[in-house]
């Protein structure tokens, strides 16, 4: 750990979210840095279109997205937060080879619908992964490795414990709750089938007006260095 700068919390994108989470992370006292992979801050929203009106930012009727870039920099500039422009996280593509090199294909069964943070306030709907017992020995592994590895590259562990699952949707009108926890009350054993885990892969998520858009970065074979 000689020469690396730890921090409490390590944000990926400057884009509106991402400041406004640095925003909060310094009024808290934490040591914050972003990592931003454009020039500049504002993310796509403030690069790609800064000229596109804004009218869900409470406190203002309209806002450019070049003005609310501006103003949500100038707000964490009150706080030491740290920012890394034209920056890739390739040093995670070459955690992921390292923690699955040895690792051979297993079969994982998709069981059981959940919600996140719990059925009875549904934001993020999941499907439950489970497996025999060296299927989730390997799954827990390969989930500690990456944990460990990203902690050495200065990001903190999660808290929470870990949940195998697969994201099927998230819940956007927070009224639909009752009617959803009846449904995954009904769905909660439910079993959708199996199949072979014999890779992974880091995904990058970019927020567009259409939907979000994912892109694979990296994918590694599990046994890749067998």
């Amino acid at each position: 750990m000689d020469n690396q700068e730890l921090y409490d919390i390590t944000i990926i994108g400057a884009g509106p979210t991402g400041l406004f989470g640095a925003f909060y992370a310094g009024m808290r006292r934490l040591k914050t840095k972003i990592i931003e992979a454009l020039p500049e801050a504002g993310g796509q929203l403030g690069v790609l279109y800064p000229e596109k009106l804004i009218y869900d930012v409470p406190g203002y009727y309209e806002i450019k997205a070049k003005d609310l870039t501006r103003e949500l920099v100038r707000q964490i500039m009150r706080f030491p937060v740290t920012l890394c422009f034209e920056e890739q996280v390739e040093a995670l593509g070459a955690l992921l080879r390292d923690v699955v090199a040895g690792m051979m294909p297993f079969v994982l069964e998709a069981r059981g619908i959940g919600a996140f943070p719990n059925p009875r306030a549904p934001r993020v709907i999941w499907l439950g992964l489970q497996g025999a017992p060296e299927a989730m020995a390997s799954l827990h592994r390969m989930h500690a490795g990456i944990e460990d590895g990203v902690a050495g590259l200065g990001f903190p562990r999660e808290s929470r414990a870990f949940t195998a699952h697969l994201t099927l949707a998230r819940v956007r009108d927070r009224q639909s709750g009752a009617a959803l926890a009846k449904v995954l009350e009904a769905n909660r054993d439910r079993a959708v089938g199996s199949f072979t885990a014999a890779s992974v892969g880091l995904i990058k998520s970019e927020l567009r007006p259409a939907g979000a858009v994912y892109t694979t970065l990296v994918e590694v074979p599990f046994g890749a260095g067998v």
